[in-house]
C-alpha cells in the first residue's frame, strides 16, 4: 500500500477523504458543518463530550477549539482512528482531543459519565441500535444531551428502491437502513427525549456535490 512518506499514517484513502472534505476531515461539510451540529449543545469548558464517529478528528478538533472543551474521539475504523490521533498530536491537541478505536456494536460506557455525545452517520450501520442507544443513555449524565446525523429512509418501502438496494450492497450492510419512524421508536425505548429534529437532506446533498465538483476540477488540472 502506497503511503505518504512524510506522513506514514496517511493512506490513499485518508488522503482522498481530506482532498474532498478538507484537511483532517472525513465527513462532508468541514469545520463549518461540525460547528453547526454542535451549536445546539451550548458547549462550554465545564462539559465532557464524546464524539462517537470521530473519523480523522477534524470536526472534534474544530469544536474543541471553538468552545474550549475536551472531546474524547471514538472511531470504529482502525485506520481512521490511528491517523486521527496522529493529526491531533500534530495540532497540539493530543490531550484535549484524543482519538481511539472502539466497537460501537458492543461498546459500554461508564454510567453517567458524559454531558454530551455527538455522532455522524453511525447508526444506519448498526444492526442492534436498541442496545447501542441504551448504552448511550446509560453513559449520559442526568440532563445530558446527544446530537446526531444519520441516513434514514422515509418508510420501509423506500428501502426497496433499486438505488437504495445498490447502496446497501455497496455499504456491505446486512440489514436495511432504519426509517424516520424507527428513529423515534429507538429513542423512546432508550428513554431519550427528542427535542429537535431536522431533515437536512438538501443541505447535505449540496455539501457532497460541491465537494466532488471542486475535487473533479482539481483533478482535471
Amino acid at each position: 500500500e502506497i503511503r505518504d512518506q512524510a506522513r506514514p499514517w496517511e493512506t490513499p484513502r485518508t488522503l482522498l477523504m481530506q482532498a474532498l472534505w478538507g484537511n483532517g476531515f472525513s465527513h462532508p461539510g468541514g469545520a463549518d458543518f461540525a460547528l453547526y451540529i454542535a451549536k445546539p449543545l451550548a458547549l462550554n469548558s465545564a462539559l465532557t463530550v464524546i464524539d462517537l464517529s470521530a473519523g480523522l478528528g477534524g470536526g472534534a478538533r474544530a469544536v474543541a477549539e471553538k468552545f474550549d472543551v475536551w472531546i474524547t474521539g471514538l472511531e470504529e475504523d482502525e485506520q481512521l482512528a490511528s491517523a486521527g490521533m496522529e493529526q491531533s498530536h500534530l495540532a497540539g491537541m493530543g490531550k484535549t482531543v484524543p482519538i481511539g478505536r472502539y466497537a460501537p456494536a458492543n461498546c459500554a460506557f461508564q454510567p453517567s459519565s458524559r454531558d454530551c455525545m455527538v455522532a455522524r452517520e453511525l447508526f444506519f450501520r448498526i444492526n442492534d441500535r436498541k442496545r447501542l442507544f441504551a448504552q448511550i443513555a446509560n453513559g449520559l449524565k442526568t440532563g445530558g444531551q446527544m446530537i446526531f446525523t444519520d441516513y434514514a429512509t422515509r418508510d420501509g418501502k423506500s428501502a426497496l428502491h433499486p438505488a437504495i438496494v445498490e447502496w446497501i450492497k455497496a455499504e456491505e450492510l446486512t440489514h436495511a437502513p432504519w426509517t424516520v419512524e424507527d428513529v423515534g421508536v429507538v429513542l423512546a425505548g432508550a428513554k431519550l427525549e427528542c427535542r429537535v429534529k431536522e431533515d437536512i437532506t438538501d443541505r447535505y446533498r449540496a455539501m457532497v456535490f460541491d465537494a466532488w465538483s471542486a475535487y473533479a476540477k482539481q483533478v482535471k488540472k
